[in-house]
């Protein structure tokens, strides 16, 4: 996938530098992937991905303390990281 938004996770990992391996970790699962469909998505990222109402895809990193929000274009095979949130500001409706 080509992935956007990347400077979204930097920021983050520079106010919280305990969550930069992680978030390391997660761009390089999402330069990596080769999703086409949501069923691809649930099989490669499992119990760390949700997508919510707006179809924006929620990946909870625990150990990292942060939730990444991003949008998925499958057609074009493009993620933009949108952004992340520390887990204990999270509300369960995003």
């Amino acid at each position: 996938m080509i992935v956007v938004g990347t400077s979204v996770l930097v920021d983050y990992g520079k106010r919280h530098p305990e969550a930069l391996a992680s978030l390391s970790a997660l761009n390089g699962l999402l330069r990596q992937a080769a999703w086409t469909d949501r069923a691809s998505i649930e099989q490669e990222c499992g119990a760390l991905a949700r997508i919510n109402e707006d179809g924006r895809l929620l990946l909870d990193l625990p150990e990292a303390g942060c939730r990444v929000m991003v949008g998925i274009n499958l057609e074009l095979g493009i993620v933009r990281i949108t952004s992340v949130t520390e887990l204990n500001q999270v509300k369960d409706d995003d």
